[in-house]
């Protein structure tokens, strides 16, 4: 029996930690994850993060996930951001795809691979409006929402229409029934521009980048390169996790065994 409930364990677990879709690079302050009714719990940096999970962010905090196709997603204070949908196959990115909700507050997003191959596969439904890219680095706010162009160019589709907006440009949706329209930078709202200055100070840099320029937060990223460290980051969570895995079967095996509890075990990872 010990073994049939271990080896369940085990599936449970492995898979759990193949659900994952981001790895958190860095976190300050309040910033919590909850999937569905259940309580939110704190995250810290290296915390992987899975499909259907909201990530809150409370006052002065901030937080930035790294996706596995490399593209970057940092939050400012007091937002509200779901994973409603992501899929990534590396051997072929042009099959994969992302839905995002920004339900509140103020994002950055710098795409990756998925994005690159694929522009379509990218969709950010908030209040206001759906925001489609096409290879970019771009920052979004909700209230009514405004949006602000790095690299790239972005779409914003409401009922009334789309409109897009190229590198440098400002944009501003007031409702779901009004078309997106351009407007100039000194017209947004001082608690949107402090935290659009706020995310445009980080460095952070996707996979989809602009070839050979350099994002307001940094370099661009080469694609292998972004793809690597994003995978990297998520299997160093996997190995630290398979570890616990294993720590813990050899706890239930110890309890039903009293002369394994005097056994070492070491677990080398591959």
């Amino acid at each position: 029996m010990t073994r049939f409930l271990i080896a369940i364990f085990v599936l449970l677990y492995s898979s759990a930690l193949m659900a994952a879709a981001a790895v958190v690079q860095t976190a300050s302050g309040d910033v919590k994850v909850a999937i569905g009714s259940a309580a939110p719990v704190m995250v810290t940096q290296n915390s992987a993060l899975e499909n259907g999970m909201t990530v809150t962010t409370g006052d002065n905090s901030q937080v930035v996930m790294k996706f596995e196709d490399g593209q970057v997603v940092a939050l400012n204070a007091n937002t509200s951001f779901k994973i409603d949908q992501y899929h990534f196959e590396q051997a072929k990115p042009q099959k994969s795809s992302m839905i995002f909700s920004l339900l509140k507050g103020a994002m950055r997003a710098v795409t990756g691979l998925i994005a690159k191959n694929n522009a379509n596969a990218f969709t950010l439904y908030t209040p206001s409006a759906t925001i489609g890219i096409r290879g970019t680095d771009f920052m979004v706010a909700t209230g009514s929402l405004y949006l602000q162009v790095i690299n790239g160019t972005v779409s914003a589709t409401t009922s009334a229409g789309t409109t897009a907006f190229a590198v440098g440009q400002t944009g501003f949706v007031a409702s779901l029934s009004a078309l997106p329209t351009a407007i100039a930078a000194a017209q947004l709202p001082a608690a949107v521009a402090a935290s659009f200055s706020q995310l445009g100070s980080i460095a952070m840099a996707g996979a989809g980048a602009a070839a050979g320029g350099a994002t307001s937060g940094g370099a661009a990223a080469g694609g292998t390169a972004a793809t690597s460290a994003a995978v990297g980051g998520l299997s160093t969570v996997a190995v630290v996790g398979t570890v616990a895995a294993v720590a813990a079967v050899a706890a239930i095996a110890a309890n039903d065994n009293p002369t394994a509890a005097a056994a070492t075990t070491t677990v080398t990872a591959p």
